[in-house]
């Protein structure tokens, strides 16, 4: 009846011209954009069945952990709008994902860690959900066909997410190993460039050197002309004398 209520009131403010004020806040709450949200998809892993049963120990420091994760400042509106969506089919389906399973729990923690985009967030949340379906029909037959399927499964759609990595580790990664190449590049352009510069240099040198033994030898060899063109003759001075 309240919502009735409600309906009412805003289409009569609509129709009316008046603005309409006010907003539902369970609607706020459950969109996929809310954070409280995905703490509460989070927060159904604890109702699960286990042997041993959680303690309320434990079921305190998972709910911690889980409001640290969804309101972590590295997680963005983005990615909280991407896991809401996209674990919203799994939810929908009656399937209840268990993520204080450790292995997934660190699987999620790379969301933030490799700054996860969309794609790569829609891949992660389908390997954890097909892992879901299949562990529980496995649990309904015992076939241990979906045990293995399960897994399967999983790793068929994590193996995919570094092939969307547009932003976050992958992303710095490529930049990193990008950078490195330049920098590699720009070494061996500046060594064949000082390598070049030293064969002039060199050549410079050695014709320099060549030019001044050259320099000497003519020098050398003129001062010996000089000397053969001053040397007496000896013969036609004693025949004149005669």
């Amino acid at each position: 009846m309240r919502y009735f209520s409600m309906i009412l009131l805003s289409v009569f403010m609509v129709l009316t011209g008046v603005p309409v004020g006010f907003a539902d806040p369970l609607s706020e709450h459950h969109s996929f954009t809310s954070r409280d949200r995905l703490f509460d998809t989070f927060h159904q892993s604890l109702s699960l069945d286990r042997d041993p049963p959680l303690t309320d120990e434990q079921i305190a420091e998972y709910k911690k952990a889980f409001e640290d994760y969804v309101h972590h400042s590295s997680l963005s509106d983005d990615q909280v709008f991407a896991l809401n969506r996209a674990l919203n089919n799994a939810l929908s389906s009656g399937l209840n994902i268990d993520f204080i399973n450790s292995y997934n729990w660190d699987l999620l923690l790379k969301v933030i860690t490799e700054d996860y985009n969309s794609r790569q967030i829609n891949f992660l949340t389908k390997a954890l959900e097909s892992e879901t379906k299949f562990l529980a029909i496995y649990d309904k037959t015992g076939n241990d066909f979906f045990l293995t399927k399960a897994a399967i499964e999983k790793e068929k759609f994590l193996s995919r997410i570094d092939h969307f990595a547009g932003t976050g580790a992958q992303e710095a990664q490529n930049l990193a190993r990008q950078a490195a190449r330049s920098a590699l590049k720009d070494l061996a352009r500046e060594a064949r460039s000082q390598a070049k510069t030293l064969a002039r240099q060199e050549a410079r040198m050695n014709a320099q050197n060549a030019a001044k033994a050259s320099s000497k030898q003519i020098a050398a060899e003129i001062r010996r002309e000089a000397k053969q063109q001053n040397a007496p003759q000896a013969g036609g001075n004693r025949g004149k004398n005669r």
